[in-house]
């Protein structure tokens, strides 16, 4: 028994030791002051302010300084090419990898209005990005057009039946006809329509990143494989989505094959007219679907997907993950921007019920500039050096649940700073 005691001291005293330590060190440790600027007034920064930012009457009590941003679609879309000029002429666009889209996010929501911000992120991150991260060189010409605003392009993947908090759900068909050569996307339900999809019910949008299950005429193993019936006869869905990019309009006049029709309730981006895709057997060329991870073999109208990537719909949705992103680093500088507004205010101001905001604004600068550095330490991991072999889709969804988690917490931080102000 005496062995059985001093075996169980000598087991439990180190344990107890380095639990009594931890527990003061913690308790003991000064804590870390984290210091991050409010403002941005670098040229990197004000380079991108509107053109009459300066000169326009200013508003007696705006937020902006007086300044009032323009909501009209009109308006934006000629403030974002000036913008996109600009950030050529500065060698900003040559990338769209996803370190170069936050940075670009976070100088834009110190500058410029929110309806520009979203209208940006939606051509850059999820329609020039989708085609880039995507497609192959057979695109190359797009992508260019696209980054300069020579066409302008919209994302639907979300349909009726999914809701936009759960988009990845897709009902939309696509298969190949032998006899047109073409790849024929359709609409088989009410509920499987492309919905609030962004600007698609602008006029000014030429292009869409169309998401879509492939459908073929050979059969898989499984038993429980369902089948649908098309144009061309009955067609066995494979568990692949795959992305085309087609052409909508032209020259404003919406496309025989396609129903858009324009979704009339608004969210905070007034200029954003989000519309709905409803597509009858139309017709667009093989050349259209994004085959960086999947060919089409148009002798058999079969998809062809490389084993190492088998559930090539979430390979598809990396953009999103992307814009989770792009989202954070805008949250993060709104709530920035909102606190140093309420700074001013409070020490602007005489009165006496103010005075309890003081003592919070410290901690609540500490909070901000804390996710600050957490952030911006987590996207280093993003920025790839050209010379290395690194694939950033593989390295998205190696990350994917940080990101979530960024997700999460960020974009609320920064809703509730906004409810103080």
């Amino acid at each position: 028994m005496d062995t059985f005691t001093q075996l169980l001291s000598f087991l439990t005293l180190p344990l107890v030791l380095y639990y009594v330590i931890t527990t003061l060190v913690r308790r003991y440790r000064p804590k870390r002051l984290y210091v991050c600027p409010l403002d941005s007034q670098s040229d990197a920064y004000t380079s991108l302010l509107p053109v009459d930012f300066y000169t326009k009457p200013q508003q007696p009590g705006n937020n902006d300084g007086g300044y009032v941003y323009p909501s009209d679609s009109t308006t934006v879309l000629e403030q974002l090419r000036t913008v996109v000029a600009t950030l050529h002429s500065q060698q900003a666009l040559t990338s769209l990898d996803p370190h170069n889209l936050i940075d670009l996010h976070e100088r834009l929501a110190y500058t410029n209005s929110n309806d520009l911000v979203n209208w940006f992120t939606v051509q850059f991150n999820l329609f020039a990005g989708s085609i880039s991260a995507l497609g192959t060189a057979t695109h190359a010409t797009l992508v260019k057009d696209a980054r300069e605003l020579k066409k302008l392009g919209c994302f639907a993947l979300t349909e009726k039946n999914a809701g936009v908090l759960s988009g990845l759900l897709c009902d939309t068909i696509a298969y190949y006809n032998q006899d047109t050569k073409k790849i024929v996307i359709y609409t088989p339900t009410d509920d499987a329509k492309k919905c609030w999809i962004s600007y698609a019910g602008n006029n000014e949008i030429e292009y869409a990143v169309v998401f879509a299950k492939w459908a073929q005429t050979n059969a898989s193993n499984d038993s429980k494989q369902a089948s649908v019936n098309t144009s061309i006869g009955k067609l066995f869905l494979t568990p692949h989505v795959v992305a085309t990019v087609v052409k909508i309009r032209n020259n404003g006049t919406v496309l025989p094959g396609v129903r858009i029709e324009e979704c009339y309730t608004r969210s905070d981006f007034r200029s954003n007219s989000f519309g709905t895709l409803t597509f009858t057997e139309f017709s667009a060329e093989p050349e259209s679907l994004l085959n960086r991870y999947c060919s089409l073999d148009t002798t058999t109208g079969t998809l062809q997907v490389d084993d190492c990537y088998p559930k090539l719909f979430f390979k598809l949705s990396n953009r999103l993950l992307v814009g989770r992103l792009c989202l954070s680093a805008t949250a993060i500088v709104c709530a920035k921007m909102v606190l140093q507004l309420v700074t001013k205010k409070v020490s602007n101001s005489k009165r006496r019920q103010f005075s309890y905001i003081t003592d919070h604004l410290q901690l609540i600068q500490q909070q901000i500039c804390e996710m600050d550095y957490y952030f911006h330490r987590f996207i280093k991991r993003f920025k790839i050096d050209p010379s290395t072999s690194v694939d950033i889709e593989e390295l998205l969804e190696r990350h994917i649940d940080e990101i979530f988690l960024i997700k999460a917490y960020v974009p609320p931080l920064s809703k509730y700073r906004r409810q103080m102000s």
